[in-house]
């Protein structure tokens, strides 16, 4: 998929149409696409726990670490949706969207002067398109290099974090995109229908 979505900037409004000439089959239009999206990433803002990840992973309760989980999140999110063709890809690009928006708006509220809001979110941008890519590999890959790219590129964990700890993020990521698997793709698309597992109840 990432030979499609880095043609086109993320205000594009032409990437629909562009879905649409490569899949005729496309059932809804362009706002049910939009609204599954944005459901989808707003469940992940105000309906997930936060609290194990930071407890257990000695991170500390803040943008960074927030935005490092939620990232996390929708890059599961994005996995599961590049299984319905072209369009989880226009549900993918409509998260994506809403996120680069909010991350911009928290920027904004902590503080973070005007003049430099446009090269960051570029940065950011830059940053989470070779993180899509370390994830996919990373999760075909064995235990080892999950953790590496979790630790290294995804979360930016601190160096005294835990083995067992990492052990069962990569147990929790793995669970996961199981748990995902099995959830209709028809709810996904049409409706933003996502439901995540418990951190907690992940077994040391």
């Amino acid at each position: 998929r990432f030979s499609d979505l880095s043609r086109y900037d993320p205000t594009d409004l032409g990437f629909f149409n562009f879905c649409r000439e490569k899949d005729s089959r496309l059932l809804y239009d362009r706002t049910v696409y939009e609204q599954s999206g944005w459901r989808i990433y707003i469940d992940l803002v105000d309906e997930l726990d936060y609290e194990p990840f930071y407890d257990d992973l000695d991170m500390p309760d803040n943008f960074i670490s927030w935005k490092a989980i939620m990232g996390l999140h929708v890059l599961m999110a994005q996995v599961r949706l590049s299984l319905e063709g072209r369009a989880g890809i226009c549900v993918e690009y409509c998260t994506a969207q809403l996120m680069q928006k909010d991350i911009k708006k928290r920027l904004q509220l902590i503080g973070t002067p005007e003049r430099e809001m446009s090269g960051l979110i570029k940065q950011f941008h830059n940053v989470w398109l070779t993180t899509m890519c370390a994830f996919d590999e990373a999760i075909i890959s064995d235990d080892a290099a999950l953790a590496a790219c979790l630790w290294n590129q995804i979360l930016d964990m601190p160096e005294h974090v835990s083995p067992i700890a990492l052990a069962r993020l990569v147990g929790y990521v793995r669970a996961t995109l199981l748990h995902l698997d099995y959830q209709d793709g028809e709810d996904i698309i049409s409706k933003g229908h996502i439901s995540w597992l418990n951190f907690s109840d992940i077994p040391v």
